[in-house]
């Protein structure tokens, strides 16, 4: 009998915890709601002399704003972003705007953290912190907004030599946020993000540690887009072997004339030929959206310049050809499309 009053006083101290932790959770649910109550009347508050006809010398008036669609403001801060003389009080007050129209998305806080000054960034990332459902726009609706503007603070505060700043950012979110994003929701991310994903943390986590990670979220354009900056990595390129068919049409030829002997062995065709791979975004892309005929082109030229380079070497002469002969394959793969096409087939 004693042993049955223990556990039922042990289910009724765990009932009355939960719902303490309830009440706890909604109060400070409500507390952040009243929070973002004031900022938006703060907001008001500050501008009304806009509103009541005190004009100061600033380019854009908070009554214009109000009365402008959602995107046509996005497109103002695109205009106002742009450039080397930018103003960073009519950014700022374009941020504030935005935050009140619960538009703020995390592509423009992108945008606009790379304009704004230290002292500035650090005030955006100190708001962000304490209220990022407050600020970005669709915080909650996955990993996208998360894993994008942890990385657009980590490359602002590098390019503002702040290390250390963007060293803590990827220590508490490198693996925990941004490579769990990537692999729980990779369809949220767009080849540019991974791009930028990759540049950020260059220099900021152990070379090994992001190999290991990259492997592991099995995204093609994030493995590629890796390799174009690290085409000797080992484990790097026996993922891109064994996965060749994840790898669109484009890519595969890349791969492939990359490991011909007269490529391989030589540091000016290989650099030409990464500089194709990123100059038409092969990492980012899809294989509908790269311009094919541009992808020919490059590679015609780069094909004419190995054949002066090798002088008649009759070693390196059966290696163009195999290079060649690869070359008219994928024309001519193409060309079965067209008639497929064309026939319905």
């Amino acid at each position: 009998d004693l042993l049955n009053l223990l556990s039922i006083d042990k289910d009724i101290e765990r009932n009355v915890n939960d719902r303490i932790n309830t009440l706890e959770s909604v109060h400070d649910a409500h507390v952040r709601d009243i929070q973002r109550l004031e900022s938006k009347l703060g907001y008001i508050e500050k501008n009304i002399g806009f509103l009541m006809g005190k004009r100061d010398n600033k380019k854009l008036q908070i009554e214009e704003l109000l009365r402008l669609p959602t995107w046509k403001v996005y497109e103002i801060v695109k205009v106002k972003c742009h450039g080397e003389n930018v103003n960073e009080d009519e950014i700022i007050m374009l941020i504030a705007h935005m935050i009140f129209r619960n538009s703020f998305t995390v592509d423009m806080f992108s945008r606009v953290i790379m304009r704004l000054s230290y002292s500035n960034v650090k005030k955006v990332h100190e708001k962000l912190v304490n209220d990022p459902a407050g600020i970005i726009k669709g915080w909650n609706e996955g990993y996208r907004c998360r894993v994008l503007s942890g990385l657009a603070l980590t490359a602002r505060y590098k390019m503002l030599k702040d290390y250390d700043s963007a060293r803590r950012i990827v220590i508490s979110e490198f693996r925990e946020v941004w490579i769990k994003g990537l692999i729980a929701k990779p369809n949220e991310f767009k080849g540019n993000d991974l791009k930028n994903f990759v540049n950020v943390v260059n220099g900021m986590v152990e070379y090994a540690y992001v190999v290991t990670n990259i492997v592991k979220v099995n995204d093609v354009r994030l493995v590629y887009t890796f390799w174009e900056e690290n085409w000797n990595d080992m484990i790097i390129n026996e993922w891109l072997e064994k996965n060749v068919d994840k790898l669109n049409e484009f890519q595969r030829f890349i791969i492939r004339a990359f490991n011909n002997p007269v490529i391989s062995t030589n540091s000016e065709f290989k650099g030409i030929l990464l500089d194709i791979s990123k100059k038409l975004k092969l990492g980012i892309y899809s294989g509908d959206d790269i311009n094919r005929e541009k992808f020919q082109v490059y590679l015609e030229l780069l094909i004419n310049d190995i054949i002066e380079g090798i002088n008649g070497d009759p070693e390196r002469v059966g290696y163009v050809r195999d290079l060649r002969k690869e070359f008219e394959g994928f024309k001519s793969d193409e060309h079965e499309e067209e008639l497929k096409e064309v026939f319905n087939v």
